[in-house]
């Protein structure tokens, strides 16, 4: 496999970062920011779908969600964490994109 380069950019008010092929295909790693640069979204691409785990931090790095990615679809559960320290909330379970 080709190695990938690092794309960086904004959208709406979110900094990111993300890793393509050569032919422009997401791939690898792939983070949004806050403005204050404080991480917001950490997710992974295999060939331009999201695969594998994925997570979401509040603006003051709180763990917020934590959930995954199979071949492009949510797959198994998305956690919600209301409290940093407590056990998390399922607020959906997937298999392949749909709710079980």
């Amino acid at each position: 496999m080709s190695e990938t380069i690092l794309k960086k950019g904004r959208v709406n008010c979110f900094y990111i970062e993300y890793h393509t092929l050569p032919d422009g295909t997401r791939h690898g790693h792939y983070r949004e920011y806050y403005p204050t640069w404080q991480l917001y979204l950490w997710k992974n691409y295999v060939n331009g779908l999201e695969d594998g785990p994925a997570i979401i931090y509040s603006t003051d790095g709180t763990l917020m969600n934590k959930f995954a990615y199979k071949n492009g679809k949510f797959d198994g559960p998305f956690l919600y964490y209301p409290n940093p320290r407590g056990a998390p909330i399922v607020l959906y379970n997937y298999d392949e994109g749909r709710i079980i």
